[in-house]
C-alpha cells in the first residue's frame, strides 16, 4: 500500500497532487489537510486532527464523506502529523509521502521533517514534498535516482553530526569515500549529471534533497 498524507502548512503545486493521488491507494488528511482536499475535491480515506487548523465547512464536508474520523484534543503531546503517521504505519505501507506540512511556523517545518524519520525507522521509504522539492531521509546504504534527469538538482545534508564513507556516482560534484558534517555545508547544491546516478554512505543520517518541475512529473516513481 502506497500513502498520501496531506498536511496543512503551504502546499506544493497541483499538478504534483494529481501525481501522487493517481500514485497512492489510501489518503489520509491530518487537520489542516482536509482543507487541502477538499479544495481539490478529492475523497480521503482518514481524517486525524484536532480541527483547530479547519473550517466549519471543512468540518461539514468530511462528516458527509465517507472516511474514518479521528478527532482529538487540542492540547495534547502529538502533532497532527505525527498522529497521521502513526495510523499510515498502522496500515502497513510500502511507501508514505507527505504532502505539505512546509512553511508557516519554523517549529512545526522543522518537527515535520524529523518526523520523516519515523517512517524510515519502521523500514518504510518516506517522502516529504515541499513545493517541488522531495525530501528523504535516508540510513546507511546505497541509493539510486531511478526517478532522475540530467541537470537535476541535488543536495546532501547531514541530519547526525557527520556522515561517512559517501560514495556518489553520476553528480557534477562527485564524493569518494568521504565525510560530510552536519556544520558544513558541502553537500549543497549539487546535481545529477550522468545517469545511473546514486550515492552509497556508511553511517549517520543524511537528507537527499532532489528539486523537480512540472516539466519532470512523469518521471516521479510513487
Amino acid at each position: 500500500m502506497k500513502i498520501l498524507i496531506l498536511a496543512a502548512g503551504d502546499p506544493p503545486p497541483r499538478p504534483l497532487l494529481q501525481k501522487l493521488v493517481q500514485g497512492c491507494d489510501h489518503i489520509i488528511a491530518a487537520d489542516g489537510g482536509a482543507r487541502v482536499a477538499r479544495q481539490a475535491k478529492l475523497d480521503v480515506d482518514q481524517f486525524v486532527g484536532d480541527g483547530d487548523s479547519i473550517r466549519p465547512n471543512d468540518r461539514t464536508w468530511l462528516e458527509n464523506k465517507n472516511a474514518e474520523l479521528s478527532w482529538h484534543p487540542v492540547e495534547k503531546d502529538q502533532t497532527d502529523l505525527e498522529l497521521a503517521f502513526d495510523l499510515a504505519l498502522e496500515n502497513k505501507p510500502k511507501s508514505i509521502h507527505v504532502f505539505g506540512g512546509w512553511g508557516g511556523r519554523s517549529d512545526h517545518t522543522l518537527s515535520n521533517l524529523f518526523l520523516l524519520e519515523k517512517g524510515l525507522s519502521h523500514g518504510v521509504e518516506t517522502s516529504l514534498w515541499a513545493g517541488y522539492e522531495k525530501l528523504q531521509l535516508r540510513y546507511p546504504g546505497d541509493m539510486v535516482f531511478e526517478d532522475a534527469w540530467e541537470g537535476q538538482p541535488l543536495s546532501l545534508i547531514p541530519i547526525s553530526e557527520s556522515v561517512e564513507g559517501v560514495l556518489t556516482q553520476g553528480v557534477r560534484y562527485p564524493l569518494y569515500n568521504e565525510v560530510l558534517y552536519r556544520a558544513a555545508a558541502r553537500g549543497v547544491s549539487n546535481e545529477i549529471e550522468k545517469l545511473p546516478a546514486s550515492i552509497l554512505f556508511t553511517k549517520g543520517v543524511l537528507l537527499v534533497v532532489r528539486a523537480f518541475d512540472r516539466q519532470h512529473l512523469n518521471l516521479i516513481k510513487i
